[in-house]
């Protein structure tokens, strides 16, 4: 389990600056499609049950042909929330206030639909990844 090309540490964007290759949103399609589990920052509102005024912190935890789980928490390891399929990330991706790397989408599931604010370089490995789950044969972590 690794964080996803556009969902950096700060000892990730430092090694960026003194010039060390970082990951790609491609490596990161190959590596969930070789069976690799993806962490996304996924901020939101209204993901886990509750609407908030404020966006809370969280994540997507992404695995091929599985339902992405979705956690409070840095790493997302707080509060976690299985995604029922049939799942869609819709939306151009508008800039979000204060967050400049991110863009805020509307993530569709079977259970309605939420705002999420992703890492842009991040939206399309989130989307292939749906893309892979399949609605008839869910594995739930």
């Amino acid at each position: 389990m690794r964080r996803a090309a556009g969902t950096r540490s700060a000892l990730q964007v430092w090694l960026s600056w003194i010039g060390i290759q970082r990951r790609s949103p491609e490596g990161d399609c190959a590596d969930l499609d070789a069976g690799e589990t993806l962490i996304v920052a996924a901020h939101s509102k209204s993901i886990g049950g509750q609407s908030t005024p404020r966006t809370m912190i969280g994540a997507l935890h992404l695995t091929a042909g599985r339902a992405p789980l979705w956690g409070r928490g840095q790493i997302g390891t707080k509060q976690r929330v299985t995604l029922a399929p049939p799942l869609s990330l819709e939306g151009e991706g508008e800039k979000v206030p204060l967050m400049r790397k991110f863009r805020r989408y509307i993530l569709v599931t079977g259970d309605g639909s939420y705002d999420v604010a992703l890492p842009e370089a991040d939206a399309v490995l989130v989307r292939h990844a749906l893309g892979t789950v399949d609605v008839n044969a869910v594995t739930v972590e």
